[in-house]
């Protein structure tokens, strides 16, 4: 956050092999199909982590995907009612539908880290279609794997069937998708 050096807030990071573009490997089946594999083994690492393992408070960490998802509803809910000019129904809806409609299984499950932006575009691979690194992490949350699992299959789709992509996922250590929820 300190300006004194490029005035205005800026974030170092460490350089790592590889490149986001997906096209130096899509259109060869094997490397797509090492990519989503890839995908699925990052996934459930990252699903595999309890919240208090990595430093959260006990109480945000004890909160279920479905208290913190509410959160997060009413978070955006008032963001888009301070910003607006004037009434806007049909923006609204939406939010006050996902309010309404969190899936009661969400009250039940653990809570988990969730990248919220995973995709193609947020990884680096190297020439094999290895990840090399998880970018962007801006909009993480604590929450429900099936947050990233919706982000991810947009992108596995195409490649390759998304039972697959659960079992291998699974294979990895990564559990259950909240069904209700997706």
């Amino acid at each position: 956050t300190d300006h004194n050096h490029f005035g205005a807030s800026f974030l170092v990071s460490e350089r790592v092999a590889g490149t986001s573009n997906a096209a130096t490997w899509a259109a060869d089946p094997e490397r797509a199909k090492n990519a989503c594999r890839e995908m699925a083994r990052v996934l459930a690492q990252l699903h595999s982590y309890a919240p208090a393992d990595l430093g959260y408070s006990v109480e945000k960490a004890s909160r279920s995907p479905g208290e913190l998802i509410a959160d997060e509803i009413n978070r955006w809910t008032k963001l888009f009612r301070a910003r607006r000019r004037e009434p806007l129904p049909l923006q609204e809806l939406p939010l006050l539908w996902l309010a309404r409609n969190i899936p009661p299984q969400l009250y039940q499950r653990p809570t988990r880290i969730v990248h919220a932006d995973f995709g193609f575009h947020n990884l680096m691979f190297d020439e094999n279609s290895n990840i090399t690194a998880l970018l962007d992490w801006e909009f993480s949350l604590l929450g429900d794997p099936t947050q990233d699992l919706c982000f991810a299959r947009l992108f596995v789709e195409p490649l390759m069937s998304w039972n697959e992509f659960l079992d291998m996922y699974r294979s990895f250590g990564g559990g259950e998708i909240c069904k209700q929820a997706m």
